[in-house]
């Protein structure tokens, strides 16, 4: 995996943070810093102390605040996420960067990660697509999250 992982500074084996401590809630209210602490950070102003993506880059473990996540599918069993990094073996096609919607003009003035989303479509086993009219709209993309929730229509028509 080390071959396609891009932009990772250190290996896994000799990267380690200073002062970092963890913990378990079991229970909160209100909190957007996300679960891992890969949520918005302490420069999004959300938190008034570095969550564990800002240490990584802080302390030199990453380049970048950025992360991957490949969810698995439904015959994996675990997923992978990757600090600081992408696998390009977990995906095929294009990345391309979008900017994040501020919380003050999100759909629901929350910091999370909202993007604008262009279109859906579906590519049948087959080959051929299917391009849904009047799919442009903010979508935030939340790893937490056990359910996909489109406007009716919408999902009726999927």
């Amino acid at each position: 995996m080390r071959q396609k992982c891009e932009k990772l500074t250190r290996t896994p084996a000799d990267a380690r943070l200073e002062g970092v401590q963890f913990g378990v809630a079991t229970s909160t209210r209100d909190a957007f810093s996300g679960i891992l602490g890969i949520g918005h950070g302490e420069a999004a102003g959300v938190i008034s102390y570095k969550n564990f993506i800002d240490e990584l880059q802080a302390q030199g473990v990453t380049d970048t605040k950025a992360f991957s996540l490949a969810l698995g599918g439904k015959t994996e069993q675990e997923g992978v996420v990757i600090f600081g990094g992408l696998d390009r073996g977990k995906f095929s096609g294009t990345l391309r960067s979008l900017p994040i919607v501020p919380p003050e003009e999100s759909p629901d003035g929350v910091p999370r990660y909202w993007v604008e989303m262009a279109h859906i479509s579906l590519t049948e086993p087959g080959g051929e697509t299917k391009q849904y009219e009047n799919t442009s709209m903010a979508v935030f993309l939340d790893s937490g999250a056990t359910l996909t929730l489109f406007p009716p229509a919408l999902a009726n028509a999927i």
